[in-house]
Order: C-alpha cells, then sequence, then structure tokens
C-alpha cells in the first residue's frame, strides 16, 4: 500500500471521527495520523502525505496550526455524498 491507496473517504471520515472525540488542541494532526495507522497498516509518513494530500484538495484544512483540524465545506459534503452512495446501493 502507499499514499495512493489511502482514499480521500478514509481520511474524511478519520478528521469527522476525531471531531466526535474530546482530543486536545494539540494533538489532532497526530490522532488522526494515528488512526490512518492503524486503519490502513501504514507507516507514520505514507500517513501524514495522505492527510496532506486532503489538504491540498480542499477536503481538510488545519488553519495556521496543524493542532486544530477540521472537515471544509468540500470535505462535508464528499463525505456525505460517499456515505448517500453508499446507503443507495445497499438498497
Amino acid at each position: 500500500m502507499a499514499t495512493k491507496d489511502i482514499s480521500n473517504m478514509v481520511i474524511c471520515r478519520c478528521v469527522a471521527h476525531m471531531h466526535r472525540q474530546d482530543i486536545k488542541l494539540g494533538w489532532r494532526f497526530q490522532n488522526v495520523v494515528e488512526q490512518l495507522m492503524r486503519d490502513t497498516g501504514e507507516s507514520k509518513k505514507v500517513c501524514e502525505a495522505a492527510v496532506n494530500r486532503a489538504i491540498k484538495a480542499g477536503l481538510v484544512e488545519w488553519g495556521i496550526h496543524s493542532s486544530i483540524g477540521w472537515l471544509t465545506e468540500n470535505g462535508i459534503a464528499y463525505l456525505k455524498a460517499a456515505e448517500v452512495s453508499v446507503h443507495s446501493d445497499l438498497t
């Protein structure tokens, strides 16, 4: 597996999951990377590169400091569209 194998959907889900937890500022980027490492089995470097790709794609925003991350409006729409697509495939 490589950075390209970690989908933007997986990254958006990790960021959304991070927001549902009580993660202290200063640990949020690291929390998302660690969750990706657990979920994918990839190295820290590969997971960080995947998150940075999602940032460049406009799905995730980290503002002026990497500890304050959130999904952008595009990221929220991307996540919702994918979940609707999966749900409609099941019915």
